[in-house]
């Protein structure tokens, strides 16, 4: 299978974090798990214990910063 790329504008996404028990479509964010959803024209979230999120995020914003300086 092959991966899939979609892209979303920086200034047009918003970010949303949802705590255990909230429904996203046809999933709920199970106990002790946050949800972090960037909302474009569709919306993707991911999902784990706040402090795997929390550091997937920051993983994230140290990449940006090595890439940009």
């Amino acid at each position: 299978m092959s991966t899939r790329y979609e892209g979303a504008a920086a200034e047009w996404t918003h970010i949303t974090v949802h705590p255990a028990g909230t429904e996203l479509a046809d999933d709920e964010v199970s106990e002790g798990n946050v949800a972090v959803a960037f909302n474009y024209d569709e919306v993707f979230y991911v999902v784990g214990t706040p402090e795997d999120v929390r550091s997937l995020l920051q993983a994230a914003l140290d990449k940006l910063k090595e890439a940009t300086g």
